[in-house]
């Protein structure tokens, strides 16, 4: 369930709930320390401070919160907190999406493009200029088999 909040889209709200772990930090962040998270900028993080300020939203979060049991979602095995990585090419057994998500299942993070912050490249047949542009950075590429070897 959202909240609402322009500018936090799905990709962001997950950023969040991994990063202060519950609402109550979240709400009492400051804005220097949203603005420091990967992915948040000036916009969003303002948006987010606005949000918890409004009395209306404070009293629709109490209503929330007393009909809601929250818990922790828990990663499956191997960790891979602090790895980035973004997918090209098709892959044999699962769909980018499915990919993606077993990332941010195990605490990872997923990107669209190769930069320097990617950790691993993961190529199926047919990559396309990602693969190229993490050979040129010298990221290193993994087969879809050695991305499920992470996995276990």
């Amino acid at each position: 369930m959202g909240l609402s909040i322009a500018h936090v889209g799905e990709g962001v709200a997950e950023d969040l709930a991994r990063y202060f772990k519950n609402i109550e930090k979240i709400q009492n962040a400051s804005q220097e320390t949203l603005e420091n998270l990967s992915g948040i900028g000036p916009i969003v993080a303002s948006s987010v401070k606005e949000w918890f300020r409004s009395g209306e939203n404070k009293k629709l979060l109490k209503k929330l919160l007393s009909q809601l049991s929250i818990s922790r979602v828990s990663s499956h095995g191997t960790s891979l907190e602090g790895f980035s990585f973004v997918f090209t090419g098709t892959l044999a057994t699962l769909s980018r999406e499915e990919g993606k998500a077993k990332v941010k299942e195990h605490g990872g993070e997923v990107s669209e493009s190769v930069s320097t912050r990617t950790t691993f490249v993961v190529a199926g047949e047919s990559p396309g200029s990602k693969a190229k542009k993490a050979l040129e950075l010298g990221v290193r590429t993994l087969s879809e088999k050695e991305f499920l070897a992470l996995l276990t």
